[in-house]
């Protein structure tokens, strides 16, 4: 009987020891049917109303970071967000957007460790979120938390954005920042990137108004249009005749999506064994689950970029 208490004691001491990098995957309230340009558009009105009359804070979903390194003593919470959700609302409503919201670089901000917290108790009781933890190695940790800090210092969490690139200075949203991350602890995700994206082709007919400039450091009044195209009504979106069409007339963006993660992850959870790897522990975590994978034996380095851009690539 002591001889197994003792392996337990090794096996518990062993776990709480792991360096974990986890993403908290929130999925938006009632989903997205990106179908059509209208589809999009009636589903943006949907979750928007469920941030303000519910507690869901995000309405495109969210993904929010933990870096937990108990060798390295480093336990951050780091998470991206829109500053506000009225300077949306003014460019489409007022300033004639239309789709150039999906383009546009919003003032962002970060979220403390309290607001992320709390978001992840509240979703973790209603099934609304599923944890992907990675377990790393110490290097890994470093690096991370290298970038966590050069993010955070040079104030690269102003910009809030779809397009946004966050390896080039350009901020991001929270998925593709999530994403960033992964590369910079040096995680092969080549296996789950398909699960994970996607992409759309903006009709430019339906592309308004919007701003392509980033944010630099310490800059805190609310960007003037840069893209002086025509403007849309926005009740021309919910014409049925537009359509995602790859041509000369359209603008692709390829996007982390936090509902694709999230229903990849529930999959997973249910059909352990359809994971396109399987060095997999699941654990359960409240009322959702926790995917584990294990890449201490597979850092691959990156190489922080500098910021040299001022402009987004759209």
């Amino acid at each position: 009987m002591k001889r197994h208490w003792i392996i337990w004691l090794f096996i518990s001491n062993s776990a709480i020891a792991d360096n974990l990098l986890t993403l908290h995957i929130h999925k938006s309230p009632t989903g997205y049917n990106w179908t059509s340009p209208a589809s999009f558009a009636l589903d943006s009105i949907k979750n928007n109303l469920e941030t303000w009359i519910g507690k869901h804070k995000h309405a495109m979903g969210h993904i929010s970071l933990r870096l937990d390194c108990p060798e390295n003593k480093i336990d951050q919470y780091i998470a991206i967000t829109k500053d506000s959700i009225l300077e949306e609302y003014q460019l489409l409503l007022f300033q004639g957007a239309g789709l150039g919201n999906l383009l546009h670089n919003f003032q962002g901000r970060l979220e403390s460790k309290e607001e992320i917290q709390s978001d992840l108790d509240y979703n973790s009781n209603n099934g609304n979120v599923l944890l992907l933890s990675f377990k790393i190695n110490s290097k890994a940790c470093k690096n991370t938390k290298k970038y966590f800090e050069l993010y955070s210092e040079n104030e690269f969490w102003r910009n809030y954005g779809l397009p946004n690139q966050p390896l080039k200075g350009q901020g991001a949203n929270s998925a593709a920042f999530a994403i960033s991350t992964l590369q910079v602890a040096g995680i092969d995700y080549t296996n789950f990137d398909r699960f994970w994206s996607d992409h759309v082709f903006i009709p430019k007919a339906l592309v308004g108004p919007h701003n392509s400039d980033i944010y630099l450091k310490n800059e805190q009044e609310l960007k003037k249009i840069t893209n002086e195209t025509s403007k849309v009504p926005f009740w021309t979106i919910f014409d049925n005749k537009h359509k995602w069409i790859q041509n000369n007339d359209s603008i692709v963006i390829k996007y982390y999506s936090p509902d694709k993660i999230y229903d990849w992850a529930n999959s997973i959870a249910e059909n352990p064994e359809t994971s396109p790897e399987q060095n997999l522990q699941l654990r359960k975590y409240k009322k959702t689950f926790q995917l584990i994978y294990d890449y201490t034996n597979r850092y691959q380095h990156f190489e922080i970029e500098r910021i040299t851009h001022d402009k987004k690539n759209i």
